[in-house]
């Protein structure tokens, strides 16, 4: 059985200083859960901005803070990104693997970090709109995985612009 650890707010702004650019602190979300953010601007005019959240699993006290992560197996550290809740209604539209609170945590916590952000950052352009693209799969089994517009189901700024990842394409050339 693992040993769960207790991370302090503390702890997590330590962890965050040694990111390239600082992420903004809030406790107040649509689920009372406090988190770390970084807004990423819109790749097109009418397109969203775009927020790399770390959900950080630390108990809200009743001053709004933070002090202390929350009882062994109630809650893991997740990173998400969602549309940014300022212009739109908030949606989570990608969630990085969690992770668990157990020693080494703060390791896994960059490497999720940095995954999600480089993933973001190297994605292509919606051939359709030009906005930002997420990985999602397929509900077939087995699942196959490919690029997705974000505006993907947003009503009457939708948008269905889909391409394949290039390792599929590879693959099915060799």
């Amino acid at each position: 059985m693992p040993t769960y650890v207790q991370p302090t707010l503390d702890e997590f702004r330590a962890l965050l200083a040694t990111m390239r650019k600082p992420p903004t602190y809030t406790s107040t979300d649509a689920r009372q859960e406090p988190f770390f953010e970084w807004l990423l601007p819109p790749r097109t005019d009418k397109g969203p901005a775009l927020a790399i959240r770390l959900y950080s699993s630390l108990q809200p006290n009743r001053n709004g803070g933070a002090t202390v992560g929350r009882p062994a197996g109630a809650d893991a550290i997740r990173v998400v990104v969602v549309r940014d809740p300022r212009r739109y209604e908030e949606r989570v539209i990608y969630a990085a693997t969690r992770i668990h609170r157990v020693p080494g945590w703060p390791e896994r916590t960059l490497v999720r970090l940095r995954e999600t952000w480089a993933q973001l950052r190297t994605a292509p352009s919606c051939p359709l709109c030009d906005d930002y693209m997420i990985p999602k799969k397929t509900r077939d089994k087995p699942a196959r995985t490919f690029w997705s517009c974000v505006r993907y189901g947003w009503g009457t700024a939708a948008c269905n612009g889909t391409r394949k990842l290039e390792a599929q394409v590879r693959a099915k050339k060799s």
